[in-house]
């Protein structure tokens, strides 16, 4: 084992860390451990704000699943604090829905919902009228 010690200038403090990289310098040690602590606090906002009580398969797919709809339902909530509109979940969610193969900046699309959706029906009308010029009549 190796002891390794790095001051941060930032926070006037010195970090030491026990590691077997021998070959690394201090600073990317530090760098790492730093990554990893964000990593230990997403899961620690995740097991808090979305706890997982059971899993609902015990396969291995099922279980990627439902921890991939906990990490969406996490990064929504996120986006959510971005918005200038005030949304409710369910509404923000069944919105999305719709909204889902279409492309748009997904925090400029929440705040000008009304301007995207004035350019859909716009779009959509135009969609309509090319198409029924195309329709061909079997008479």
């Amino acid at each position: 084992m190796r002891l390794v010690s790095y001051y941060d200038p930032e926070m006037n403090k010195a970090f030491y860390f026990l590691t077997n990289l021998f070959e690394e310098e201090a600073s990317q040690i530090a760098l790492l451990y730093k990554k990893r602590w964000q990593v230990e606090l997403l899961f620690k906002k995740i097991k808090q704000n979305f706890p997982l009580q059971y899993f609902y398969g015990e396969n291995k797919n099922a279980i990627q699943i439902q921890l991939w709809c906990t990490l969406i339902a996490l990064l929504l909530t996120f986006m959510k604090k971005q918005f200038t509109k005030r949304w409710g979940f369910s509404s923000l969610i069944s919105l999305l829905q719709k909204q889902l193969f279409t492309f748009a900046k997904f925090i400029d699309f929440f705040n000008n919902v009304n301007a995207y959706a004035l350019e859909f029906t716009k779009n959509s009308s135009v969609q309509e009228e090319s198409q029924e010029k195309l329709n061909f009549s079997s008479g």
